[in-house]
């Protein structure tokens, strides 16, 4: 878990594929930091974001994030930036003062594939990776 202090969280993603135990088997999938689920964001009203997203994967990616009430532009929420693999993103969020509490996600969401990068990491391998 990742929690704010003092009206911040500075923090960095990144995404990758790693190997990790599902309901008792190892899978291959997009994790962020090494988990499945990526870590746990606490964070309050008011609070800014500054999170330094990271690919390691071999496709183009970005993130998303449901329920967070944020700008849809620029480097904050917007789901049309394009991350290259390899490359990183630098994405601010600002929470307003009157921010609802409640349970958010975030995922990748590269315009046309965010099914594809959520359920089939074999997309997101390299050649010699995929089976």
């Amino acid at each position: 878990m990742l929690e704010s202090s003092g009206g911040r969280l500075d923090l960095t993603l990144t995404a990758a594929l790693t190997d990790v135990a599902v309901a008792g088997r190892q899978v291959r999938a997009l994790t962020f930091n090494g988990t499945l689920p990526g870590p746990t964001l606490r964070i309050r009203p008011s609070d800014r974001i500054a999170l330094a997203f990271r690919s390691e994967l071999n496709a183009p990616t970005n993130l998303h994030t449901h329920g967070l009430v944020v700008s849809p532009e620029g480097n904050s929420d917007n789901v049309f930036v394009l991350i290259e693999p390899g490359a990183g993103f630098d994405y601010a969020y600002e929470l307003g003062d009157d921010h609802p509490p409640g349970v958010f996600w975030y995922h990748p969401h590269h315009h046309g594939n965010s099914a594809e990068q959520l359920f089939d990491a074999t997309l997101l391998a390299s050649p010699g990776e995929r089976e």
